[in-house]
């Protein structure tokens, strides 16, 4: 099962000043490299779900790809900036989506966890993905999300998945495994690793590695992974 996480900084590329304005071959060509990649399920972070910038892009990918999507809006508050406002989690797979849950942080500017659950054979996964608060807002923040991500993860029973852009080095999960080190930001010149991609401990993980895709200020990681 190949798993891949890529923050896609909403198609805008790599540089800051065209956070304002999506590009449309910038997302033809992150679908282009999606399904290039194979993965089975992939997570992405930074999407535009519909703003003034963009159309729909989980939508687009997933067709373009023939994947089954979610994708959910990771602030809870209403914002007069579509840009902001669109800017969404989404999970694409290969398998059956049987569930969806959202788990909301109490605290950040970016504060939800998105879970689905997939059936992976005979197997029930549970794949969360999220994208916690950036730098600006202080490493306080991030502390009381990853302890609470800690927490919330703690309870699922089964195979679990847990990835995303945490924007935080040196990252551990209590009772999960790292599926690899690797930098992943920026992507020109990557110096550290703020995307992850965890697992149970009994998963054995074959492979990871980056793929060197600069389309977005990210990089994409992605694992080779047993269930």
């Amino acid at each position: 099962m190949k798993v891949l996480c890529y923050n896609i900084k909403a198609g805008v590329g790599t540089r800051l000043l065209n956070y304002f304005k999506s590009n449309p071959e910038i997302i033809r060509n992150i679908a282009h490299e999606l399904s290039k990649s194979n993965a089975d399920l992939i997570g992405l972070v930074e999407v535009d779900t519909g703003s003034f910038r963009s159309k729909d892009q989980s939508k687009y990918i997933a067709e373009k790809l023939g994947y089954s999507h979610v994708s959910t809006q990771k602030r809870d508050w209403t914002s007069n900036f579509q840009a902001l406002w669109h800017q969404q989690l989404a999970i694409l797979t290969k398998y059956p989506i049987l569930e969806t849950k959202e788990h909301w942080f109490s605290v950040g500017f970016n504060h939800l966890a998105l879970e689905a659950i997939l059936q992976v054979g005979k197997n029930k996964v549970s794949v969360v993905l999220t994208h916690l608060s950036p730098y600006s807002f202080g490493a306080k923040t991030r502390k009381i999300q990853i302890k609470e991500l800690i927490s919330m993860v703690g309870k699922i029973k089964g195979k679990v998945i847990l990835l995303g852009d945490f924007n935080q080095e040196h990252l551990t999960i209590p009772n999960l495994k790292s599926c690899g080190t690797l930098k992943t930001f920026p992507s020109w010149k990557p110096d550290r690793q703020l995307d992850y991609i965890f697992v149970n401990k009994n998963v054995h993980v074959k492979s990871t590695n980056i793929a060197p895709c600069q389309l977005s200020d990210h990089l994409p990681i992605w694992a080779d992974i047993e269930i």
